[in-house]
């Protein structure tokens, strides 16, 4: 017998917020860039310094901090070499993506955010199964969407 919700999430809208991947940093020297990435990577430092540059601006982050790439745009990063940071990240794309980007602080000039007045790494740690199911699918994009709403203020 066939799970009647077989398939029902399987194929990917390009339009919607879709989650791609995430993961964690441990305290290191690891240095990103100069690059470009094609999807957003929203990240989170849970403790330490670091430097985003974009072409424009050098900003220092600290704990707490969050800092957005945009697809397609150059930047580099590295941990402060007194206070390395650790940080966690994740990965989405989608059109839709843009739209919700365009409700918070973010912006290509702006990528950082203030600290946050709570924990924001639960958000980001995903424990993914080898063959993950399309109920986990909607799970990441949840886990996503709670991320982009209530721990970045509107503009308005």
């Amino acid at each position: 017998m066939k799970n009647s919700n077989e398939g029902f999430f399987s194929s990917k809208n390009p339009q919607q917020l879709e989650y791609v991947s995430s993961g964690h940093k441990p305290v290191n020297s690891h240095k990103w860039g100069p690059g470009v990435r094609d999807v957003y990577a929203l990240h989170y430092i849970i403790k330490g310094k670091g430097t985003l540059k974009t072409r424009s601006k050098e900003f220092e982050l600290k704990e707490g901090e969050s800092f957005l790439i945009y697809p397609y745009t150059e930047i580099s990063y590295h941990p402060d070499s007194t206070d390395p940071w650790e940080y966690a990240w994740i990965e989405f794309k989608g059109e839709e993506a843009s739209q919700i980007i365009d409700l918070t602080r973010f912006s290509v000039d702006s990528p950082v955010s203030p600290a946050a007045s709570i924990n924001l790494a639960e958000y980001y740690f995903t424990e993914l199964d080898a063959e993950k199911t399309a109920y986990e699918d909607i799970r990441l994009e949840a886990k996503l969407r709670l991320l982009l709403s209530p721990s970045f203020p509107c503009k308005l």
